[in-house]
């Protein structure tokens, strides 16, 4: 039942994407999955909600039908808050956040 399930959301994953131009983004735990299935390079894109760098490579790069095209054909993409306090599951690994809680955006530390 589990690789029913499994082989179910690898098909209909990029069908609900389906009409939406955009980089098709996948989690860590959907990762691990689709490298035992089907290997391809992984990018991981890390950022948080403050760099204005990385709001200005999701406008001005990730918009681009050329570029989220060969990205989405060629590569698996996982999107990584450099911030996240939630536990990451990859490979049988468990990592855990040191930071007890997310800062919010209006304090400088």
């Amino acid at each position: 039942m589990h690789k029913f399930v499994l082989l179910m959301t690898i098909i209909l994953y990029p069908l609900s994407n389906y009409g939406q131009e955009r980089i098709i983004w996948t989690s860590f735990q959907q990762l691990d999955s689709l490298l035992s299935i089907a290997p391809k390079e992984t990018i991981i894109f890390i950022h948080t909600d403050w760099c204005s760098y990385c709001r200005k490579m999701e406008k001005e790069v990730f918009s681009k039908k050329e570029i989220y095209d060969r990205l989405n054909k060629d590569y698996y993409l996982v999107e990584l808050d450099a911030e996240t306090v939630e536990d990451i599951t990859f490979d049988q690994q468990v990592w855990k956040s040191k930071t007890p809680k997310k800062i919010p955006d209006n304090i400088i530390p």
